[in-house]
């Protein structure tokens, strides 16, 4: 695990590393949100480079009642790279986020997202 995890590390580009940790940094300021908002309960972040990150495409686990506790995975990426999450984690639902994606757009794709029979 550990040399997949290294080889993922080393084969991206700096740039591309820090706009992935913007996007997540968005959805976690969302979801942050949600949170004190009472509309999820709460939301776990797997961190960068994890077994869940790495090998199943899971960025967030997001918590949330509907009609009884639900526990749904988010990834994170850029709308280039949808169709490629899809195909790699099909089970995975995915956040497209852009730089410039408002909060609220955020906000309404996760609702979506917890709305969706999983």
């Amino acid at each position: 695990m550990r040399e997949i995890v290294l080889k993922r590390k080393e084969n991206q580009p700096r740039w591309k590393l820090k706009i992935g940790k913007i996007r997540e940094q968005k959805v976690e300021k969302a979801l942050l949100k949600m949170r004190d908002n009472k509309e999820i309960v709460n939301f776990v972040s797997s961190g960068n480079f994890s077994y869940s990150d790495v090998i199943n495409g899971i960025d967030f686990y997001v918590i949330f009642v509907d009609k009884r506790y639900k526990f749904i995975p988010l990834s994170v990426t850029g709308p280039n790279f949808v169709e490629d999450h899809r195909i790699k984690h099909p089970e995975v639902p995915v956040v497209a986020v852009r730089l410039s994606t408002p909060y609220k757009e955020i906000r309404e794709r996760i609702l979506e997202i917890m709305k969706s029979p999983l």
